[in-house]
């Protein structure tokens, strides 16, 4: 049965209390990332993304910096299984860094990016980190992929709406999702495959966009599985 849970990213250990959000069924064993954008930035929403061990994520957009409720229905979508193997593997770098007393930087006059709160949850208990920037490398290469996932959802919702409502405007927003694809910025492109397909099926769409659009879908494809060569009879 599901239940709305009232999730706080920052309980253990005397870790720092995050913002509440309300989202459903938190991962029994998996990572959550919280994210709180600046004040001043009017351009970045605040977000969870919730990752099971099954590799199932879900991205939940807040439809304001104060929002306690989700601006949309959560997105659910596959990751790759490098992407959850990267994103699973900092769990002993924030279980050290919590009990050393914080996962921030040490370093003054950083400039503020955003709080963060990454969570782990296992067999029942959960360990989080709040920081706004973290020293290692670690946590950092997880918050990186954390955000290019957000990214992608981000710039993915776009091209849905401009297809509907706005179609001159897929050229400037599909430019802009290969460019923070190829910069790693945009990952997991498989996770907005229904949008790009609907994108290229449609006629009425600039052509250089649909070819866009298909690389995209193309390079998300996993490999294909190499077979043995057959035993000699």
């Amino acid at each position: 049965m599901k239940v709305l849970l009232a999730l706080s990213l920052a309980m253990l250990l005397g870790a720092p209390q995050a913002a509440q959000r309300t989202i459903t069924d938190p991962p029994s064993d998996g990572v959550s990332f919280d994210f709180t954008p600046r004040p001043d930035d009017a351009h970045q929403p605040p977000y969870i993304i919730s990752v099971p061990v099954d590799g199932l994520a879900r991205y939940i957009e807040f439809a304001g910096k104060d929002a306690d409720a989700p601006a949309a229905r959560p997105v659910t979508f596959k990751l790759s299984i490098l992407t959850l193997q990267q994103l699973l593997s900092a769990y002993s770098a924030v279980e050290r860094h919590v009990v050393q007393g914080s996962c921030d930087t040490r370093l003054k006059g950083i400039a503020s990016t955003g709080k963060k709160v990454l969570t782990f949850y296992r067999d029942g208990h959960s360990i989080s980190c709040t920081y706004d920037y973290s020293d290692d490398s670690s946590i950092s290469g997880v918050t990186a992929a954390f955000q290019a996932i957000a990214e992608t959802q981000q710039i993915g919702a776009r091209l849905q709406h401009d297809l509907r409502y706005d179609r001159l405007s897929l050229d400037v927003d599909m430019q802009a999702l290969v460019e923070e694809n190829s910069a790693g910025r945009a990952i997991e492109m498989q996770s907005i495959a229904t949008t790009l397909q609907s994108i290229i099926d449609d006629d009425r769409v600039l052509e250089r966009v649909r070819r866009k659009a298909t690389r995209l879908l193309q390079d998300s494809a996993p490999a294909e599985p190499k077979l043995p060569p057959p035993s000699p009879r």
